[in-house]
This record gives C-alpha cells, structure tokens and sequence, in this order.
C-alpha cells in the first residue's frame, strides 16, 4: 500500500505555499529496493569501465594492474582508473599523478590549483602525500560507458594539457617513482 502524503511547508517550519510530496511505504513494499551488495555491482561496473577503455582503442586487459584497477597513458600523462567501496557503496575514480608539490612556491602553486580548478569540468587538482594529482570520483550508480569514456577522457586531456606548463612554472620539483596511490576515501 503507497500513501502520499501532501503538507505544506508552514507545518515544518518553511515558507507557505510550497507542497512537498511524501511516499510511506509499508513494509510489505519495501521488499520492490532489495539493498545490493556493492560487490555484486562492481562487477558490472567494471565492464563499463572496460567497454570504455576499449572505446578509447585501448586494450582494457593490457591496462588492468588489478581486477578494479587500470593504468592508461595520455601524452606524458599516467592515468589511473578505479572502482572501490566506502561505506557499501561503489565509486568510480580517476587521477593523474601530475607533480611532486616544490619545495619552493607552495603557497603560489595551491593558489593556481585553485584558480585552474574554476576552469575545469568535472574534475579537480588535489594535492595528496605532497604530490599533485587531477581527480575525477562519483559514485558508480548510473554510471554508463559514454560517461566513463567522457571521464577518461577529460582527465586524459586536462593533465595533458596543464602538466608541462604546472612543471615548468614550478621546476623545483624532484621526479617521483609513480605506483599507482588509490586515492579513495578509505
């Protein structure tokens, strides 16, 4: 049995006139949302990952370092792809290490991470284990290939594109031995 139940927002405390629309379900339907085990979607979402590496003309076999892990390559670029759980739930992320973080002109490359930030889409600089990384990360509910492939992409091209002029504003860096980090919220 489905209930809606309209009140308006003067009964909790909000401004009159707007109706909020609320389903009451009884317990007898709530078996129609059956909860997922993230491990069984991460199977899934890994052949969307895949199917979108392969888009991009990419082996996905070649570039899987684990089950729910792949290293690609974009110019001079690592890019690195993964599916993780936090708090039962899947997420889809992509970084590219891009820099150590200098020695010198800390303050002045944070700022300009972030300035560069408001020009992106979908992505940002983050700056982890005093390296420089360009980070991309939802949940993968409702992930499908062409947005894989967009993301892939777009992180692809963005450190591509911003790499070499972020290293030689800001030459005091030393080259790192880049593993692939999980950045994950874990």
């Amino acid at each position: 049995m489905r209930v809606v139940h309209f009140f308006s927002r003067v009964e909790s405390g909000f401004p009159i006139g707007e109706k909020i629309a609320y389903f009451i379900r009884s317990s007898r339907t709530t078996s129609n949302f059956p909860i997922v085990n993230p491990m069984d979607s991460i199977s899934y979402y890994i052949q969307v990952i895949e199917k979108a590496i392969a888009q991009i003309g990419l082996n996905p076999d070649t570039a899987k370092v684990e089950e729910n892990q792949w290293t690609l390559k974009k110019g001079s670029v690592q890019i690195w792809v993964e599916l993780y759980t936090f708090q039962n739930r899947v997420y889809f992320q992509v970084v590219a290490p891009i820099m150590e973080v200098p020695a010198t002109k800390t303050g002045e490359l944070a700022i300009e991470l972030l300035k560069l930030n408001n020009e992106l889409f979908g992505v940002a600089y983050v700056i982890y284990n005093d390296r420089v990384y360009l980070k991309s990360v939802r949940e993968a509910e409702g992930l499908d290939i062409s947005e894989a492939f967009s993301t892939l992409l777009r992180v692809g091209n963005y450190a591509d594109k911003y790499d070499d002029m972020l290293k030689e504003k800001y030459p005091d860096t030393k080259p790192g031995n880049l593993q692939f980090v999980s950045l994950n919220l874990n």
